[in-house]
């Protein structure tokens, strides 16, 4: 028996030690182009490019802070984005900034509709993001792209500069005109990678405060705008700054230009670089073979192991995670190196025991926006808190990506949010009424030590992904919830059947 144990512990070792040398494989560490810049700079990681800038702004008299936020915002849109990116990010800002001002007069108008300024701001947040995921299906005449391309290749996204596009992924999106060279509009293919989409959520950040006259005239300047709009840390992914806030920062940034922040950011760069390397290397690669939408959501009848089948939406979402709060923590160490704290994005939200607290760790900045400019005003408007908490993720979903699946998951979240709360609610009126049946079961099942904090635990984190399968898979994922409970009553019903 002790003979078979080792060996198996033996084999699965060996299976461990293959599955961490596996990505370098065959590599040439040495190859900084095929390898390291692949694994290092992608949609996320990219932001490491901005580490040299980051060192040159702490060198640099705090009065030059904000036109070097600027400058260094442009250049890293200019460098990675491109060129056409670039003219069309400093419209988009200058356009968004000269609207504003405009705006905020019109919302201290006497002769106007009261909905109608935060109606036209809403239609302008709501209606420019959602325009954006439609620009890449307006492509420019095959002729004049392939000329461009040619000719023009400082237009074009870095990646395209450098190694161009994977044909099949470009294949499958139409990424690619006739002449086989890439849309000059495909930049706009991923809104979530090129900061669009959490520009639209500091949108609804700035100009709610701007009607609530919070943000001071001496404040609204065009400079003090675009480097909000545009500071390249955070300006592709977040996390989502808030305009009094950043100025404060960045008014106060030279007096934290101490060795320990220095030695707090490069720690955080350090943990930021890891997550990321251990998500690109070892999880992203499970993702890509095994969890796709055609070969896992598509078709879960074909997954041949149920424990796969449950924990593999856990291996997405945990992947995810790594990832993004990799690139969080890389973008809050670079910024505290020139002594600007980038507000936490995460956490600790693998540890929540209710949904509501995992809320208020997970993807903070994007969890209190919605919850101040879309809950609260809902709330004070009389409209039913429940329904609130619906609207609420209904818009977290759509801002992810316009589709029915994600419609599907904020209408889930909305109502699993709320019976979390009421349910809450209901637990802090038996205490109060501090008798009764159910008082004395609440305090008996209190007392088991640390097995109702596991069960909530259980509960929230099977909750919260369980109810990605709709994120991950779309529609699809109907499917995987279904199988996942098909299976075991089939099991048992075979077992009655057989005995």
């Amino acid at each position: 028996m002790l003979l078979l144990l080792m060996t198996d512990f033996a084999a699965m070792f060996t299976a461990f030690g293959e599955f961490l040398r596996a990505p370098f494989d065959g590599v040439d560490l040495a190859d900084w182009r095929g390898f390291w810049l692949r694994a290092l700079f992608d949609d996320r990681g990219i932001v490491l490019l901005t580490l040299p800038a980051a060192v040159v702004m702490a060198l640099a008299p705090p009065r030059w802070i904000r036109p070097l936020v600027v400058a260094v915002g442009m250049l890293m849109i200019g460098y990675v984005m491109g060129g056409f990116y670039l003219v069309f990010w400093c419209a988009l800002c200058v356009g968004l900034f000269a609207f504003s001002e405009r705006w905020l007069l019109e919302t201290r108008r006497t002769d106007v509709l009261p909905i109608g300024p935060p109606l036209a701001a809403w239609l302008l947040i709501g209606g420019g993001h959602l325009l954006v995921y439609v620009l890449p299906k307006a492509p420019l005449p095959s002729g004049v792209n392939a000329w461009l391309y040619e000719h023009c290749a400082w237009l074009y996204p870095l990646t395209i500069r450098i190694a161009g596009l994977d044909p099949q992924a470009a294949a499958r999106w139409g990424w690619l005109d006739a002449s086989g060279a890439p849309h000059l509009f495909f930049i706009f293919a991923v809104p979530h990678t090129i900061g669009t989409a959490y520009l639209a959520m500091r949108m609804l950040h700035y100009f709610s405060e701007l009607k609530r006259g919070t943000i001071p005239a001496e404040r609204r300047t065009l400079l003090n705008f675009l480097a909000f709009t545009s500071h390249a840390s955070t300006v592709m992914q977040g996390p989502i700054e808030r305009f009094a806030r950043f100025n404060e920062e960045l008014d106060t940034c030279g007096a934290r230009r101490t060795p320990r922040d220095f030695a707090i950011g490069v720690g955080r760069i350090g943990l930021g670089i890891t997550r990321h390397l251990l998500a690109f290397w070892y999880l992203w690669p499970v993702v890509g073979a095994h969890l796709t939408v055609e070969r896992f959501y598509r078709h879960p009848e074909q997954v041949a192991s149920y424990g796969w089948l449950y924990f593999g939406s856990f291996w997405y979402a945990f992947t995810l995670y790594m990832s993004f709060a990799g690139y969080c923590d890389m973008a809050i160490g670079i910024s505290r190196l020139y002594g600007y704290r980038v507000v936490e994005n995460f956490r600790w939200p693998w540890f929540s025991t209710s949904l509501a607290e995992l809320w208020r760790r997970w993807h903070i900045s994007l969890s209190f926006i919605l919850r101040d400019y879309v809950f609260m005003p809902l709330v004070r408007k009389r409209v039913n808190a429940k329904a609130a908490l619906v609207i609420l993720f209904v818009i977290c979903g759509v801002w992810h990506q316009p589709s029915f699946g994600l419609l599907t998951w904020g209408l889930a979240m909305g109502v699993m949010v709320g019976v979390n709360q009421s349910w809450a609610r209901w637990m802090r009126d038996i205490d109060r009424a501090g008798g009764g049946v159910l008082f004395r079961i609440r305090h008996a099942w209190l007392r088991c030590g640390p097995l109702p904090t596991l069960a909530a635990w259980f509960v929230t984190i099977n909750a919260f992904v369980l109810s990605g399968v709709f994120f991950f898979g779309d529609l699809h994922g109907w499917r995987v919830l279904w199988e996942l409970v098909r299976r075991p009553i089939a099991a048992a019903l075979s077992e009655i059947g057989a005995g």
